[in-house]
Parts: C-alpha cells; structure tokens; sequence
C-alpha cells in the first residue's frame, strides 16, 4: 500500500489528462489516493491562479474596484475619511 505522500509524487507526474481520468473513476480508490489527489489538484490550481494573476495583476485590481460597495459600508467609510 501507498502513503499520501508516495502517490502525490506519483501523481505530480501524471498529465492533466490522467490526472483527470483518475479523478473520474476516484470512488474506486483508496483513501489515501483521494487524499493524494485532492493535494495534486489543488497544487495545480493555486498554480495556475498565481501564473494568472502574476501575468495580468491590473485585471484583479479593476475587477476588484468595480465591485460595487454595499451603501451602508460606504457612507461609514466617506464618514471615517471625513474624520
């Protein structure tokens, strides 16, 4: 048997595409291999959310700006400012 740690390495290796073939038939797994996959997905996609966000940091900020402000938040703000 595998520990987490063995099958994470092993997985780390695998394409997205066997990792994905693995996630699809993952109820016939160990629980150890859930888990080891979970971590490689996860390493995966908090990859590719900093490689965005790195490349394109001004399409966060404005996204972020153009969130528009519950009213109550923003009159206290305005109010904080005004102090």
């Amino acid at each position: 048997m595998f520990s987490v740690q063995d099958l994470v390495v092993k997985y780390d290796a695998y394409t997205d595409e066997q990792v994905f073939e693995v996630y699809t038939s993952i109820d016939t797994y160990s629980n150890e291999a859930k888990e080891a996959l979970n971590i490689v997905i996860a390493k995966r996609v908090q990859i590719e959310v900093v490689e965005v966000v790195c490349s394109k940091p001004h399409t966060l900020t404005r996204s972020l700006n153009t969130v528009p402000a519950n009213d109550h938040l923003q009159q206290k703000h305005q109010t904080r400012r005004k102090e």
